[in-house]
């Protein structure tokens, strides 16, 4: 039947292209006989002429009009010397002209112009309808050959969704588990296809608990006033056993899971990028200088104190602090421009550098206390040039503030990022107190 079909379609496919290339034959046919003809050509000459017509006509007609003009305005002399009968054999011809016009351009060339116009029209008309069918057909082949094609995909979509539903029962087939009883012979309370029989299931003797199915209401109920022995009484204590088993589990997941818990809430909402920035500054201002690592000691050796903070910002054991890196890049760029870069510069700033970190032993003792007093100096003269630019950039904020006019309405973007941060934040510990927290 799909075959048919097919070539029924393919049939009608072949019709409608056929039949589309005789009428467009047809129309290029009709429009070389109507050039050959040359009816547009005939009905422009029938025009010109017809106009020519009407041009003497109206000249005659106006010639006519003054001859009689002229007639009323005749002398008495005029009439002795015999002008009344000129004038008179004037009008005569002039209206006989006038006549043979008028019939000329309404009966033989107004004739010979309705005939062109007709024919001209009729052929036209022709060829438009051949043109119109011509793309009739063409519409319609275009229609039938989206529906063979859509068909054509459907039923390869379909064959290929029935082959893979047939691959995937015959692969479970395959892989299914078959089942046979003590003697050896199939079990037919589970036959494969079809389905189990009651018996094949556990009973509720099977059955396990778990946090869905306790009641978190349970020891809000009391089993003083019921009967000891009772169904109730029993089953009030068997939910306050599960109750309490659900409870030690998950407070056993939550210590497991406490130290991934705070890193995936950083993880899914991070701080902003400005409030990262001041942490890490402010960090660095506490410890300017290199983070060395800290010894390692066992868990059982740690002295017991309260636990640390999980929002600290964590310490990169070994990592050098800003302040330092900034020396060092100073001190590469001066020995680029050789500004005070010897060797002995660079063991002095070596020795400072072990001094300030609390490595002191690595170098020689004898003059550490000169080494300290040149550092101290040093910072002095720092926090004092830092003192000098913070004077400097406040007395220049204080001249732009005089200058500048008040603003109306700001918006505090950056305390609107801070309160989201919080937010998201507050619904984390939310979550996780929903989660693992039972007080």
């Amino acid at each position: 039947a799909l075959g048919l079909e097919t070539g029924y379609r393919n049939d009608m496919i072949a019709e409608l292209q056929a039949e589309g290339n005789w009428w467009k034959d047809n129309a290029e046919l009709l429009e070389r006989r109507l050039k050959r003809r040359g009816l547009e050509a005939t009905l422009k000459e029938e025009e010109e002429k017809i106009g020519q017509l009407h041009n003497y006509v109206r000249e005659q007609e106006f010639n006519l009009l003054e001859l009689e003009r002229q007639k009323h305005l005749i002398s008495p002399r005029g009439i002795q010397q015999g002008w009344r009968e000129e004038i008179r054999d004037n009008i005569a011809e002039h209206r006989t002209l006038i006549t043979q016009y008028k019939i000329e351009a309404l009966f033989e060339r107004g004739l010979v112009r309705g005939k062109c116009e007709v024919d001209l029209g009729q052929r036209r008309e022709a060829i438009q309808y051949a043109q119109w069918q011509a793309a009739k057909h063409e519409e319609w082949r275009e229609t039938e050959i989206a529906l063979l094609f859509e068909r054509d995909a459907r039923k390869a979509h379909d064959n290929k969704h029935r082959e893979e539903k047939r691959k995937v029962a015959q692969h479970r087939r395959r892989w299914s588990v078959k089942f046979f009883n003590p003697a050896g012979k199939p079990d037919k309370r589970r036959r494969p296809g079809r389905p189990w029989d009651a018996e094949a299931f556990a009973g509720p003797e099977r059955e396990t608990y778990c946090g869905g199915t306790s009641d978190v209401f349970a020891f809000n109920k009391s089993v003083d006033s019921m009967r000891a022995g009772s169904d109730e009484s029993l089953k009030a204590v068997m939910g306050k056993v599960q109750m309490q088993s659900f409870i030690n589990e998950s407070q056993n997941m939550e210590s497991l899971l406490k130290p991934l818990a705070k890193p995936m809430q950083d993880l899914q909402h991070p701080k902003p990028q400005w409030k990262q920035k001041a942490e890490a500054e402010a960090e660095a201002e506490a410890s300017p200088y290199l983070w060395l690592p800290e010894p390692r000691t066992k868990e059982w050796e740690k002295p017991l104190g309260p636990p640390e903070d999980p929002t600290a910002v964590l310490r990169v054991p070994g990592f050098p602090s800003p302040r330092f890196v900034q020396e060092v890049e100073d001190e590469m760029e001066r020995e680029k421009r050789g500004v005070g870069h010897t060797a002995q510069a660079a063991a002095e700033a070596a020795r400072k550098a072990a001094i300030e970190a609390g490595e002191e032993w690595a170098f020689d003792h004898s003059h550490a206390h000169e080494e300290e007093d040149e550092i101290k100096r040093q910072r002095r003269e720092r926090v004092e040039a830092d003192e000098r630019r913070a004077a400097a950039l406040k007395k220049t904020r204080d001249r732009r503030a005089r200058n500048h006019r008040p603003v109306v309405s700001r918006i505090p973007w950056a305390l609107l990022d801070e309160l989201e941060h919080e937010k998201h934040k507050l619904a984390g510990e939310k979550a996780v107190n929903m989660l693992f927290d039972h007080g």
